[in-house]
């Protein structure tokens, strides 16, 4: 056997970024890449969104973490945790030094059957390019911020929280009513270093395995009075054709629950 053949294979290091709110996945297939782009919806004319990018601090936090002080922190009550935020209003937001290539989880799925606890198919989002009738992207759109993803695995998350919901345009049903899952994320393989650029003068690196989050929701409707709706933020992604309405299919809670209606979307390209 060869020295090539036998050598063993890099312990790689991951990052783990996951995806809420108003996060569309835009996904071109045959070229092999990914953006996810974050809409912004107070210019939209939709009640003010905080894209971010976040991770929470604990005893077990890995140290290997350089770069910026956070724009916020914020103390987790009754945990000794605290959140760091990054504002990434206003960013193209660029992943550096990731190894391999990119892969997405779209396998098919019935989506009008409530999905496993290992549903991991991007199938399982909703689809805003087959929603809209377009997949063409809308070159006006406004934009809070911009995410490349160069490489790593990326899969839909949060099935336990998955919802039944119904689009109907002008009354008339778009497709049957289908279970959707809330999140996605990326996994990101690296050998030593994996930076997050922000801006030239913000960039976090990575030296260690960890999860960040990068977010677009509000506060809006928390608690009180009717719950948030701001999904159609992700049909200004593109040149939409058709902008279908969107509610829970069946019973309704009693009682508002995060992150509302602001679940995150794909388009492929």
């Amino acid at each position: 056997m060869s020295a090539a053949k036998s050598a063993k294979k890099p312990n790689l290091k991951k990052l783990t970024v996951q995806f809420a709110g108003i996060a569309t996945l835009v996904w071109d297939k045959k070229g092999g890449t990914a953006d996810v782009h974050l809409v912004d919806l107070a210019s939209a004319g939709f009640e003010r969104h905080y894209a971010a990018l976040s991770f929470e601090v604990t005893e077990s936090t890995p140290h290997g973490i350089k770069g910026p002080s956070a724009d916020a922190t914020v103390s987790v009550l009754g945990r000794d945790t605290d959140i760091g935020l990054w504002n990434l209003f206003g960013t193209t937001v660029d992943i550096i030094g990731a190894s391999g290539k990119l892969t997405v989880d779209d396998g098919k799925v019935d989506a009008t059957k409530k999905p496993t606890k290992q549903a991991q198919s991007v199938r399982w989002l909703a689809n805003v390019g087959a929603l809209c009738e377009s997949s063409a992207l809308n070159p006006v759109c406004p934009t809070a911020a911009i995410i490349r993803i160069p490489a790593g695995r990326v899969t839909a998350t949060g099935a336990a929280a998955a919802r039944k919901v119904e689009f109907t345009d002008e009354g008339i049903p778009v497709g049957p009513d289908r279970f959707c899952l809330p999140r996605f994320q990326v996994e990101i393989p690296f050998a030593s270093e994996l930076a997050i650029r922000i801006s030239r003068e913000r960039v976090l690196r990575f030296e260690d395995s960890m999860t960040v989050m990068i977010s677009n929701t509000c506060v809006c409707g928390l608690g009180a009075g009717p719950v948030a709706n701001h999904f159609y933020g992700h049909y200004d992604v593109v040149q939409a054709k058709r902008r279908p309405t969107v509610k829970r299919s069946g019973p309704k809670p009693k009682t508002p629950m995060f992150p509302e209606l602001c679940w995150t979307g794909f388009v492929e390209i």
